[in-house]
C-alpha cells in the first residue's frame, strides 16, 4: 500500500503541522498565567503538537483523539525528551539549571 492510499500526502502533513501549532499555541495561552508568558516553554511544546497534528491529519481523526493515542503509546514523552536532549546538547543553559545541577552545586560548596 502506498503512502497516498493511507492518507499521507504533503497536504495532510501541512494541515497537521498547522493544526498542531494552532492547538499548542491555544492550549499554551489558555493555561499560562497573565503576565508570565514564557516563549521557552511554548517552543519546547511545539514539536509535540506538530507530531500529534500530523498524526491526526494523516489518520483523519481529531486532535484530541490523536493526543490520547500518542500519550498512550509514549510518543508525546519520546518527542518531548528528544527535543529537550537536542536543546541541552546544542544550546546548553537555555533550559535553565535543573534540580540535579542545583543539588550538585550545593553539595560542592
Amino acid at each position: 500500500m502506498d503512502m497516498v492510499a493511507k492518507g499521507i500526502t504533503a497536504h495532510s502533513i501541512m494541515v497537521g503541522i498547522v493544526m498542531g501549532v494552532c492547538a499548542t499555541v491555544a492550549g499554551w495561552l489558555k493555561n499560562s498565567q497573565p503576565g508570565k508568558f514564557e516563549w521557552r516553554g511554548l517552543i519546547l511544546k511545539l514539536p509535540v503538537g506538530i507530531v500529534v497534528g500530523i498524526a491526526a491529519a494523516t489518520q483523519g481523526i481529531g486532535f484530541d483523539s490523536a493526543m490520547e493515542w500518542a500519550s498512550g503509546i509514549g510518543v508525546v514523552s519520546l518527542v518531548d525528551q528528544f527535543v529537550k536532549a537536542v536543546v541541552r546538547r546544542f544550546f546548553p543553559g537555555w533550559l535553565g539549571v535543573s534540580e540535579g545541577e542545583k543539588k550538585a552545586r550545593a553539595l560542592s560548596r
